[in-house]
């Protein structure tokens, strides 16, 4: 059985926040992403701002909003979810302060979700039914984010995990969207897919 496990993920995403957000380091890749935006302005690239979507995003789980081949190193080509190095190249920057505070004035709620049984699925069934059930997955999530608006996010981590957010819902909002995503993930069965 495939299992969303919202409350582990959720401390273990805490403790990377924590981490990466207050590390003595993050000055260090601040100025790295300062680099690698300088590059991507010379090739005509602008950061266009709320998050480093463009206006005419409707989808901003996928590549939309992206404007150039140079942008599309951002996109996981299996989930087509932005990679995590998104939110530190963009996002990072435009919503959180220099003491890692998320400082804007709308609600904003993280979640991480990850199939804490995948390798069992690819070494059971092959690396080909893992890529379908974590292209389900990802879809899953998509559908569900896009549904309650436009501006919510979910990019791709290391390691499978999906790390996203939703903007501006009230935290038990926030609450049914993921119960509506883990349910929705229940009732995937792989042999659906292969039919």
């Amino acid at each position: 059985m495939l299992k969303l496990s919202i409350p582990k993920s959720g401390c273990s995403i805490a403790e990377y926040f924590a981490e990466t957000l207050k590390h003595n380091g993050i000055k260090a890749i601040n100025d790295e992403v300062l680099k690698l935006q300088g590059e991507l302005e010379s090739y005509n690239i602008q950061n266009t701002g709320r998050d480093g979507m463009s206006d005419d995003s409707e989808n901003s789980c996928g590549e939309e909003g992206l404007n150039s081949d140079a942008e599309k190193i951002y996109i996981d080509t299996l989930t087509g979810f932005k990679k995590w190095e998104y939110f530190e190249d963009f996002i990072l920057h435009e919503v959180y302060d220099e003491n890692g505070n998320y400082s804007e004035n709308r609600s904003r709620h993280v979640f991480c979700a990850e199939l804490s049984n995948l390798v069992d699925v690819n070494r059971i069934c092959g690396n080909n039914s893992g890529d379908i059930v974590y292209k389900r997955f990802s879809e899953i999530i998509k559908e569900t984010l896009v549904s309650a608006g436009a501006d919510n996010i979910a990019m791709r981590s290391k390691g499978g995990l999906i790390i996203g957010y939703v903007n501006d819902v009230t935290a038990t909002e926030a609450v049914d969207l993921l119960f509506k995503m883990l349910n929705l993930i229940k009732e995937f069965s792989l042999g659906k897919e292969r039919d």
